[in-house]
């Protein structure tokens, strides 16, 4: 029911929502509250047709109304490239193995035979990391990577001839590998059969183009076969690739003295000095220096060249 006041001229009861009277005509108090919503049927239809077309604008408004639309540009790759890998230092052992900094307090229960061996290998366990290769030599003799791994160790352990045939039967099983072949060529150079260890170095520098310590590595082998000129452009392609490496401009002079190439020794050493210049063999180079390039003395007998050869 709705509301009614009293009209103060006279005195009849009027429903609230009125202005003025419907008796007299005299207006009503303004401070009565609004008129209650109709409630009639067909003033409901009427709301509710009023909200049908309200609703209906709403979602045209929702379906044609422009939206920002996502961002379609393509997202670059995060997968890193797999590659092979590039030591930091001429001649290191190859990275075979595994990460020597790998945790070594938890075993985790799964670990193969070889991963055992891995891990071992990493905390400087070499008999136990070789009980491990063998191992799983034993329960799959065409495991390539425990046969060069073995191999591995027994270079730690200064047994590089009984390397050898390891690294063999994992070239045999995988002939195209590059780690096999330096491992295999870094080896040989050790038992000093460096016209193989040439050999093997070429191979691997075929299957890993544009690696500076391979290429480092092919030219000291090629200096300890006796191939000066050889040596030569193969270090001049390992400061091609890596021109910061001190070492390498220490090889090259020492390479270019073997060919009576004064003046190119001395300036190689010179380039030595300008990356390395707190050496400890600085003195000494320095002191080369300037011997190649002092003038001549009769009778006088060929120093010899700084540097170490390892």
């Amino acid at each position: 029911m709705a509301q009614a006041v009293k009209c103060p001229s006279c005195g009849v009861k009027v429903r609230a929502w009125r202005e003025r009277c419907p008796r007299c005509r005299e207006p009503l108090p303004r401070d009565a509250p609004p008129p209650a919503a109709p409630t009639n049927a067909a003033t409901a239809q009427k709301t509710a047709a009023v909200a049908v077309v309200v609703l209906l604008a709403g979602v045209a408004i929702a379906v044609f109304w422009p939206r920002e639309l996502p961002d379609n540009r393509a997202v670059p790759a995060t997968l890193p490239v797999a590659s092979a890998p590039a030591p930091a230092a001429p001649e290191p052992p190859a990275p075979v193995i595994g990460a020597p900094n790998e945790p070594a307090d938890v075993d985790p229960p799964f670990l193969t035979v070889a991963g055992s061996g891995k891990l071992d290998y990493g905390r400087g366990n070499y008999d136990a990391a070789l009980a491990s290769f063998q191992e799983a030599i034993a329960r799959n003799p065409d495991d390539a990577e425990s046969h060069s791994n073995l191999g591995q160790v027994l270079v730690r352990l200064g047994r590089a001839e009984e390397a050898l045939p390891y690294f063999e039967r994992a070239i045999q099983i995988i002939p195209d590998r590059w780690a096999y072949h330096f491992n295999l060529a870094r080896t040989v150079g050790e038992t000093g059969d460096w016209s193989r260890a040439v050999d093997e170095y070429r191979v691997a520098q075929r299957l890993f183009p544009d690696d500076y310590v391979t290429e480092y590595n092919l030219a000291r082998a090629l200096h300890k076969a006796g191939d000066e000129q050889a040596a030569v452009e193969g270090y001049q392609r390992a400061i091609a690739l890596a021109p910061e490496d001190a070492t390498f401009r220490l090889s090259l002079g020492i390479s270019y003295e073997r060919l009576g190439r004064k003046a190119d020794a001395a300036a190689a050493y010179e380039d030595y000095l300008r990356l390395a210049p707190a050496a400890a063999d600085a003195d000494q180079v320095k002191a080369r220096i300037t011997l190649l390039t002092a003038p001549p003395k009769e009778g006088g007998a060929p120093a010899t060249p700084p540097g170490r050869r390892p």
